[in-house]
């Protein structure tokens, strides 16, 4: 069937009954062979040239509206699955350490191994200590080999964070500033910042630090302290307990801040030289650190840190590394 159009300016749409596709302008006089002229169109508008051969030109019929619409309406749902398909996966994937633990069937847990008794090697190189003993205990628990990885202070956050650990057993105290960047469990410890000083220094508190040397440990509650306490001590920064007795012994330093933990083991090394200060400066939990993310693994150390307290082992491993009762701890479970 043939069809009578004129040729827009724009567009060469045209409908069927030889009516003009919406937004057609008004016809010209350019001839195409594969249609007859428009009832428009003059002969004596065409006598002034004649274009070359054109191919024939395709009906612009327009589609039904409700085609379009059902299409359109699938390609949207489709996309809309696929988009929350791979939220849900990309979240599951987030939130299931746990399961990638017991999958893997071994924890990693960042211990550090220069705080004795708290972390420490023996004669032999070994791994020993209180943290080491928790760590232990919490593979056991969960079924899982503990592969332990040696922190330290500085670098605890960032390697659980790159995701060299699992879990930090850091002998790490959950702060405000620091839940901002990681999770905490509830506390399988209790510490308290003190002053270990040498017995000749003259300190007998923060207020008598003066211009004195205070020894600190990097990114560490004490050196949070010891810059509120004692703005005017001059600060030399260590890596480990070690080398902040080795300072003060050999006279390099008059005081040393740190948890009771560390100052309290120390001062009963070298009772000829060292004491430690009456009073605690804080009320410290110690925690286990995890990444940000992960309900199901927090809430299963929540349970493990509150049963360890309720069923003693608390208070059993504390005295085998202090030979005391430990600090109080509530559990919930």
């Amino acid at each position: 069937m043939s069809m009578r159009s004129c040729i827009s300016a724009t567009s060469w749409r045209s409908s069927r009954g030889g009516r003009p596709c919406r937004g057609a302008r008004a016809p010209s006089c350019r001839w195409s062979p594969a249609r007859p002229m428009s009832p428009g169109c003059s002969s004596s508008a065409m006598s002034a040239s004649t274009p070359p051969p054109r191919a024939a030109m395709p009906s612009c019929s327009r589609e039904p509206p409700g085609r379009r619409l059902r299409v359109m309406a699938g390609w949207l749902k489709g996309a809309a699955l696929g988009i929350l398909a791979w939220v849900a996966s990309h979240g599951a994937a987030q939130a299931d350490d746990l399961q990638r633990i017991i999958a893997a069937g071994a924890i990693k847990v960042g211990i550090c191994l220069t705080a004795e008794p708290s972390g420490f090697r023996d004669g032999e190189g070994v791994p020993r200590g209180y943290d080491v003993d928790v760590a232990t205990q919490l593979a056991a628990a969960l079924g899982v080999n503990l592969d332990l990885v040696e922190v330290t202070s500085q670098t605890r956050i960032a390697q659980l964070q790159s995701g060299m650990i699992d879990v930090i057993a850091c002998n790490i105290t959950a702060t405000t500033e620091r839940a901002r960047e990681i999770d905490f469990s509830f506390p399988y410890l209790r510490t308290g910042i003190k002053l270990l000083v040498r017995r000749d220094s003259g300190v007998r508190s923060f207020e008598d630090m003066g211009e004195r040397r205070l020894v600190v440990g990097r990114g560490t509650t004490g050196e949070a302290m010891a810059k509120l306490r004692a703005p005017a001590a001059r600060l030399t920064f260590v890596e480990s307990p070690g080398d902040a007795i080795l300072l003060l012994r050999q006279g390099q330093a008059d005081a040393y801040v740190e948890d009771s933990l560390t100052v309290d083991y120390l001062a009963a090394a070298y009772p000829e030289q060292l004491e430690v200060l009456p009073g605690t400066y804080s009320s410290d939990a110690i925690c286990f650190g995890i990444r940000k993310g992960n309900p199901e693994l927090l809430r299963w150390l929540d349970l493990f840190a509150s049963t360890y307290v309720s069923s003693g082992r608390y208070t059993e491993t504390y005295a085998r590394w202090w030979g005391e009762a430990p600090p109080v701890l509530t559990p919930i479970w």
